[in-house]
């Protein structure tokens, strides 16, 4: 299970730095895809956020001494 949930955190950032280098390098011109891009690397911001958010709280309860 979790190595699922790090492969959709690698994912997630992943299209995150991609998408959003291609939402701003891209000309601004109507049309073009930088709006499409923009709305992926949300996305991609949003799955890899949630799921390091996860992973981090999973680790650190293990980590807490009893």
């Amino acid at each position: 299970m979790h190595k699922w949930i790090a492969l959709g955190c690698v994912l997630g950032w992943s299209f995150f730095a991609v998408f959003g280098y291609i939402a701003f390098s891209s000309h601004k011109e109507p049309g073009d895809g930088a709006l499409i891009a923009a709305e992926l690397a949300l996305y991609g911001l949003a799955v890899g956020s949630m799921t390091w958010s996860y992973l981090h709280s999973r680790i650190a309860a293990k980590r807490k001494p009893e």
